[in-house]
């Protein structure tokens, strides 16, 4: 998600660039480590804003991560089904699929593999 600090916003000059980079070109953007951006844990609102920019820019090239084994340096680690569900809840339904799996095997090419 770009790594910039949840409470610099979503109108942070970096979320506007990768934004940008997302919208006019061939990036891919994994949606995971709310918790080291985040100093709101354990619900994390001030990640939202971040996430619906890029959910905006083009969400058929994002992909969604649980960063497991949370790699957070300080303070409590999240909890994977957690975060699972709160990409649930600000995502709309009709994303969830593709951002969990279909997004991932266009990226990867999964379907040559058959």
């Amino acid at each position: 998600m770009g790594r910039t600090p949840a409470l610099l916003g979503a109108r942070h000059p970096g979320i506007q660039a990768l934004a940008d980079l997302m919208t006019g070109g061939p990036v891919w953007v994994k949606l995971s480590g709310i918790a080291n951006i985040s100093d709101a844990a354990p619900g994390y609102d001030d990640v939202r804003a971040i996430h619906e920019v890029l959910l905006a820019a083009r969400p058929e090239r994002l992909l969604w991560g649980s960063d497991w084994p949370h790699t957070k340096p300080a303070g409590t680690r999240p909890q994977t089904d957690a975060l699972l569900r709160l990409f649930q809840e600000w995502t709309p339904p009709g994303q969830h699929t593709a951002i969990l799996s279909t997004n991932a095997a266009r990226l990867y090419r999964l379907d040559a593999l058959q």
